[in-house]
């Protein structure tokens, strides 16, 4: 396992996995999801845990004041408010509500993570430019250059879940655990800390396992990395000696990554959960 410790909304921890495979060809294009059942199952599931009745599947936030009646079933509701009251008695509720909407992605997707690509061109994900690359993750900072304590960089979060991905940084990565049983991590070329993760999410993509990156799930990151390194750079040619010929073509430009700064981890969540990604409670 490796990466740098990363804080779930009040300071939790998570993990990080890293594996491999070896390669096939490709053509992707991107594809964005809404996520509007989603977000309607979540506001169903949230009144249920805030006393609405088990008949009563009125969703107020719809043509309000009368409100819309959903004809789901509530059993899903009712597994979904159990697995969130079954993380919140080993934790608090807002890393509760994390886990809950890891496992929900996790059950359409075989692995997710926080930032990354749907064009791998390079080897660095964020390389590969809008609109192209996705997800946001906020870091500490407090430095000269940035004197708020924390900064948030926005690839791109137009919603919940981003499928069609290629690759992921390794800040976190989660996944099934048949994906673990069909990709091995290649530790032979990359012994040392970078391109591992590019490796890992890539093998995976190109072995037909389904990526996605969420941006529904707020984290706070540790590290920026360093990119400018003589280890980096050896260890970006290795990745670009063995996954060189799936890079497509594609000419190198300029752009600006989005950085807002924060104050405090209540105006990072605030900033990192517009509605359209993450229903209010």
């Amino acid at each position: 396992m490796r990466s740098g410790a990363i804080n779930v909304d009040a300071s939790g921890r998570a993990v990080v996995s890293i594996a491999t495979l070896p390669a096939g060809t490709h053509n992707i294009t991107a594809t964005y999801n809404g996520d509007t059942d989603d977000a309607t199952r979540i506001m169903l599931v949230r009144g249920l845990l805030h006393g609405q009745g088990w008949w009563d599947q009125h969703l107020m936030r719809l043509q309000p004041p009368v409100g819309v009646y959903m004809h789901w079933s509530r059993l899903l509701d009712g597994g979904i408010a159990l697995m969130e009251r079954v993380f919140a008695l080993v934790v608090d509720w807002p890393r509760a509500d994390w886990l809950t909407r890891l496992k929900t992605h996790l059950s359409r997707f075989d692995m997710v993570g926080l930032a990354g690509t749907t064009r791998l061109a390079y080897p660095m994900w964020v390389q590969s430019g809008p609109p192209y690359i996705f997800g946001q993750v906020a870091h500490t900072s407090g430095t000269k250059d940035w004197p708020a304590p924390y900064r948030l960089e926005i690839y791109g979060a137009p919603a919940g879940a981003i499928y069609g991905i290629q690759a992921m940084d390794g800040l976190f990565l989660a996944m099934r655990r048949e994906v673990l049983a069909r990709v091995t991590f290649d530790e032979k070329t990359f012994d040392g800390f970078h391109c591992y993760d590019l490796d890992f999410t890539f093998c995976a993509y190109l072995a037909g396992f389904k990526l996605a990156v969420i941006c529904d799930m707020p984290a706070l990151h540790d590290s920026t990395g360093n990119f400018s390194s003589d280890a980096w750079r050896q260890t970006a040619q290795l990745f670009t000696r063995k996954h060189g010929h799936h890079f497509p073509p594609m000419s190198s430009r300029k752009f600006m990554v989005a950085q807002v700064s924060a104050q405090s981890k209540e105006e990072l969540l605030e900033i990192m959960s517009p509605p359209y990604i993450r229903p209010a409670k």
